[in-house]
This record gives C-alpha cells, structure tokens and sequence, in this order.
C-alpha cells in the first residue's frame, strides 16, 4: 500500500489514508457497526481536505503508521484530477454512448469494486463541483471530493486497480 500511495503522491496526487477493510469489517472505531457505504472508504485523517499531501515524506509517515490504510485521492486543481465514477452497467454503458457521440477520450481508468472510475485531467479556469446522479449510477468527484486509489481492497473482497489506456 505504501509503495502505490508513493507513486501516486510523486505523480503528483494528493493522496490521504483512509480506514481499511480487514475482510470482516472495517478498521476504524465503528468496526462492524461502520455503515455499508463508509466501510473500508471513509478518511483516517479529519481535515483531509487540507491535509491530503503530494509530499513523500508524509506520505511515507501515514503508510509507516498505518501500513494497510487504503489509499484515497483528493480531486480537484490540487491533483489536477476531477472523475467519473460509474457504478452500475448501466452507468458503464451510458459513458460508452457518450463516448460514440462526442468521441473517445484517452484517459486513465480505475476499476472499483463495482464499477469504473474514470479520470480526467482538471479542466484550466473551470471550476467543478462534486455531483451525485448525474445520471443514475453516475457521480462527478471533484473539487472537494476524493476517490479509492488502485490496490486498496474494496469491502467485497476485489481490489481497486489500473486498466485501460
């Protein structure tokens, strides 16, 4: 976890640690009581906002003192970095029509333990803001918001990892 939470921080991401899933629950103080969408996804660090870090020696820091802490990814111009998180088929299949409509971006692709995150760089002078619904299954992470970095362990059992271009 440390050596992927490493190589994001030095591509510039500012990444954050969040609660692990142990398999049977998650890590934090809740446990087992930790609500179905939190688990193994919600922050260790309470400002994370401000204080998610590109800094490698921090980031080294946290992984030290929490070596399974799963990796979360502060969006926004701070990372550079605003995503489509599509979880459902359907979800999936309406990024492919808009695909065919307005032509394919080459981009990064994440893949969730129920879907797709897909990344985009942060748009000069724009400014996006998070979005739940965009469509059914389709929510904007942006300013203010964060992902699940690849190789953290999603609550049913897959992993968070790399495809695509």
């Amino acid at each position: 976890m440390m050596r992927a939470a490493l190589e994001l921080g030095d591509a510039g991401f500012r990444v954050h640690p969040l609660y692990e899933w142990t398999g049977t629950r998650c890590a934090c103080p809740a446990g087992e009581a930790c609500g179905e969408k939190a688990r193994g996804k919600h922050p260790r660090v309470g400002a994370w906002q401000r204080e998610a870090s590109n800094q490698l020696e921090i980031i080294h820091a946290w992984w030290r003192r929490w070596p399974n802490a799963g990796i979360g990814i502060a969006t926004g111009p701070g990372s550079n970095l605003w995503v489509l998180d599509l979880d459902t088929d359907e979800a999936i299949g309406w990024y492919a029509s808009q695909e065919q409509k307005h032509g394919e971006v080459i981009t990064r692709a994440v893949r969730t333990g129920r879907g797709v995150h897909v990344w985009f760089r942060w748009p000069v002078g724009r400014n996006l803001r998070n979005r739940q619904g965009l469509v059914p299954g389709v929510d904007v992470r942006a300013d203010g918001g964060y992902v699940i970095g690849p190789t953290t362990r999603h609550r049913s059992g897959a992993r968070y990892e790399w495809f695509g271009a």
